[in-house]
């Protein structure tokens, strides 16, 4: 059973806190939750050989952090192509190194002292707590558009690329005074890849100096929300309010003058920083800024509001039919050869069974919209798609032997066992068996 809970933690011990036992679980349920419906086959089989030995790993974890013997390994960098034509650089952690990353996060998001700070704006994005993530800041959106129509929505050009990494760490590590958990803290947010000569001219991307954040360790958000805590005060202490998730910002106001006004703050304070963010005027900045009155309808982290319904974005809705026309295209590709589908997990069972997850987890992800005719709509087309992904599988595994039928449909085969003794001993048995 996994300990859950808030844990204690003492400032001037921190350390302590990370390597305990109960919060490398709490660590690991978190890191597991999102491994398993990963988009990457590889993540999701590395998330199951953990969890195969995870009390032999999570105990080896801890035996390390008490010994000071724990080394954040070299990462794997991933390049994903972007509209722009440009990539977007994530940094993908071994397992080992995340969950120890989720346990210093957790840990400095239970002192209270930090918690306040986090929780001291309206930025909602990476913040702890029922009221934040996406869900509060729609229902923060719909609380004051009525007041304040005028809308500018931007983002902070290339945030997690060019955050000044001293300075943010300098932030976190201003809620402690326990040195051996800086310098460790200092070691887990660095980057180092281990596959960096093979990117060329695109490593500069990734954040491997005092410039930029990793995307994709869970220890950022935290990093660049500490950053941007002044950019909240200055903005929010006009007569607009401005609502941040991590790098995306709504500027709300009465007219278009307060908007402009506040965003021309806004822009000064991050060159202050060395950031600067999308101009709606801008011609080249179309899609990353906007500027709007919100009786027309406005879109936010990834959600339509029309009137008082909510929906996810269009981009959101065809995204997630992608995903699931991927995976069951994937299957059929390798249900022409059943033992390989097997191999892949990716047999008609195993299929169906990740796409139920990829459903979930985005219905879980859009649960607060309210536009029943677009989630409606939605489910429709998923039927659509689960029946003609039925319907071929079962004609390509129809001419497959009863064997190979099985296999392509999920059923294990006796015949696939994995021999637990050596090919020699299972060859005189049956020399035995024969006499």
């Amino acid at each position: 059973m996994v300990p859950t809970g808030q844990l204690k933690t003492d400032p001037s011990r921190l350390y302590e806190g990370v390597r305990k036992r109960a919060r490398l679980w709490r660590a690991w349920s978190e890191v597991h939750r999102k491994a398993v419906t990963s988009k990457s086959r590889e993540t999701r089989g590395e998330a199951r050989e953990f969890a195969r030995g995870v009390v032999r790993h999570i105990d080896r974890i801890a035996r390390q952090l008490q010994q000071d013997r724990f080394k954040f390994l070299a990462q794997k960098g991933v390049l994903i192509p972007k509209s722009s034509g440009r990539y977007r650089p994530i940094v993908v952690a071994p397992i080992a190194s995340r969950i120890v990353q989720r346990s210093i996060l957790d840990t400095l998001q239970d002192l209270p002292e930090l918690r306040r700070e986090l929780c001291a704006g309206y930025n909602f994005g990476g913040v702890p707590g029922e009221d934040f993530g996406v869900p509060g800041a729609i229902v923060k959106v719909q609380s004051e558009i009525t007041e304040r129509p005028f809308y500018i929505r931007t983002d902070v050009k290339s945030f997690f690329e060019h955050v000044n990494k001293p300075l943010a760490i300098a932030r976190v590590l201003a809620f402690t005074d326990d040195k051996k958990f800086a310098a460790f803290f200092e070691t887990a947010v660095q980057t180092e890849l281990a596959d960096a000569a093979r990117y060329g001219d695109h490593v500069k991307l990734f954040p491997l100096s005092d410039e930029g954040v990793a995307q994709g360790s869970c220890l950022s958000p935290l990093l660049c929300n500490l950053l941007l805590k002044d950019l909240d005060k200055q903005l929010n202490d006009r007569s607009v309010v401005a609502i941040r998730y991590i790098d995306d910002v709504l500027i709300l106001g009465r007219s278009a003058k307060s908007v402009f006004k506040a965003f021309s703050a806004a822009q000064e304070t991050l060159w202050s920083m060395g950031l600067s963010c999308y101009d709606p005027r801008l011609m080249e900045d179309k899609g990353k800024a906007e500027f709007g009155n919100a009786s027309d309808g406005l879109t936010f982290l990834g959600c339509e509001l029309i009137g008082r319904e909510v929906r996810p974005s269009k981009a959101n809705r065809h995204q997630l039919l992608q995903s699931v026309e991927a995976t069951f295209e994937d299957s059929l590709r390798l249900l022409a050869e059943p033992t390989k589908a097997i191999g892949a997990r990716a047999s008609y069972a195993e299929a169906i069974t990740f796409v139920s997850k990829i459903v979930q987890g985005w219905a879980n992800t859009f649960a607060f919209c309210t536009d029943d005719r677009v989630m409606g709509s939605l489910d429709a087309e998923i039927n659509r798609l689960v029946d003609e992904f039925t319907n071929r599988a079962w004609r390509r595994l129809r001419g497959a032997s009863a064997l190979n039928r099985r296999r392509g449909l999920g059923v294990f085969a006796i015949a696939d066992r994995v021999q637990p003794v050596s090919a020699s001993l299972v060859k005189s048995l049956r020399v035995t068996s024969t006499r």
